[in-house]
């Protein structure tokens, strides 16, 4: 994963980064805005790019590395700020392609036919060289999420099940049990089959949208484990005014928008 998400971000910054002296005249278009009715889409991008709930995955792969104690705190921390850094880069970059290559040209691209046709328009405008390039690290992206899903979901059925049937496994051996296994294959056919009903891009992003609504839990379950003395003794290593006050920001937005969609739907 490690090797694919730098592939990633090599291929298509480098790429936005060529396509960065042309944006002098469209600097404007950097001005955020949601047009009517793209709230659900907004909340698919935030379930599905920074919010979704494979983020529970994260312990799992910090007891993998042996992180385990209050020494690790800083380390984790650090390592969670990069990730987001990176992702955060990765999607401007993505934006700065997009305004530079499709802006005025009253282009739209949609589906994996569109992402094609976007890397030929970038072949077309830069050199062939970049069009598998963008490619790659599209692919790259993408096949890191998946491998992502693969272990770190598993690993939570696997700790599921442990739990519910009261099993003696240590959570280091999670990764063998047959729990484990069945959650891999069953993330890998079923989901195959949602090909013959066509391009399910409402279910794709309904999944999204309902992953986004992990994260005021998500920012819950954190304000309490995070400033509690039951947990973490160490007055310097529980959260800060800042970290709290981004959390309860969190909640804050997503109760409102949660509340704004029921008042649309009744």
């Amino acid at each position: 994963m490690n090797w694919l998400v730098g592939l990633m971000f090599i291929t298509v910054v480098g790429s936005a980064i060529v396509v960065l002296p042309d944006l002098a005249d469209i600097i404007d278009t950097a001005i955020p805005t949601l047009p009517e009715g793209s709230l659900i889409y907004a909340l698919g991008l935030i379930g599905g790019v920074g919010g979704s709930i494979t983020m529970a995955s994260y312990g799992y792969w910090l007891q993998e590395n042996k992180w385990d104690g209050p020494s690790f705190i800083k380390a984790v921390r650090f390592d969670s700020a990069i990730a987001y850094i990176v992702t955060a880069i990765f999607t401007i970059s993505l934006l700065i392609l997009g305004a530079a290559l499709l802006y005025g040209t009253d282009t739209t691209i949609s589906g994996e036919q569109g992402l094609v046709s976007f890397a030929s328009i970038l072949g077309n405008e830069l050199n062939p060289t970049f069009r598998w390039m963008f490619l790659l690290g599209f692919w790259s992206a993408s096949f890191t999420s998946l491998l992502g899903v693969w272990n770190g979901v598993s690993y939570l059925f696997a700790d599921f099940i442990r739990i519910v049937k009261k099993q003696t496994i240590p959570k280091e051996k999670l990764s063998e049990t047959k729990a484990y296994r069945f959650y891999v294959l069953w993330l890998t056919f079923p989901p195959m089959l949602l090909h013959f009903i066509g391009k399910p891009v409402g279910l794709i992003i309904a999944y999204g949208a309902l992953g986004a609504l992990f994260m005021p839990f998500l920012s819950i379950t954190l304000l309490y484990l995070l400033n509690s003395k039951k947990y973490i003794p160490l007055t310097e290593d529980r959260n800060g005014l800042i970290s709290n006050f981004i959390l309860t920001i969190s909640i804050i937005l997503f109760a409102v928008l949660a509340v704004n969609e029921l008042i649309k739907l009744f």
